[in-house]
């Protein structure tokens, strides 16, 4: 490998880019992610970035959706017992 100084992004980039859609259903692009050991993916619409949706954000909403948590997440990570399953 060249001296790191002199190395450009495009020789550490992916060209293999899986990307989403905004319509996409969250669940198989979390699925895809996780059986690709892929952590963020590029959200593209009409050929334009639009965003990039990453996989803690996807089970961190699906997490709080399904558990009761606590607002202060400072309490929570004192106390686990604290995180009990909604419903």
């Amino acid at each position: 490998m060249r001296d790191l100084k002199m190395c450009l992004v495009k020789d550490f980039m992916t060209t293999d880019v899986i990307t989403a859609h905004p319509d996409d259903p969250v669940l198989k692009i979390g699925a895809l992610m996780l059986a690709r050991g892929i952590h963020r993916i590029p959200v593209v619409k009409n050929a334009k970035l639009v965003g990039v949706v990453t996989r803690r954000r996807i089970y961190g909403n699906i997490l709080k959706k399904h558990l009761d948590l606590p607002n202060d997440l400072k309490e929570a990570s004192q106390d686990p017992l604290k995180l009990r399953p909604a419903g």
